[in-house]
């Protein structure tokens, strides 16, 4: 959680986002806390067996990427 809160902390102050994109971003980390179990496919078909729309996942799993991506890490996570 310490990173996440990072990367929070430079997305408001160093790249200006406003407080509604903060938002969205800590909503997506917090549907990856209670969705995926660590794993991206999981993340995928958890949110959508709990009847999220395709394009509900694709937002959270655009916020997730550009966390991931922050991190550095080279995971290959779904498009979808």
């Amino acid at each position: 959680m310490e990173r996440f809160d990072d990367f929070i902390r430079e997305r408001r102050y160093l790249r200006g986002v406003s407080p509604a994109p903060v938002g969205w971003y800590k909503d997506a980390f917090d549907a990856w806390k209670r969705y995926s179990g660590g794993d991206p496919n999981q993340f995928v078909i958890s949110m959508r067996q709990a009847g999220m729309q395709a394009v509900s996942c694709n937002s959270w799993i655009c916020a997730m990427n550009a966390y991931w991506k922050w991190t550095g890490e080279n995971t290959k996570r779904p498009s979808r």
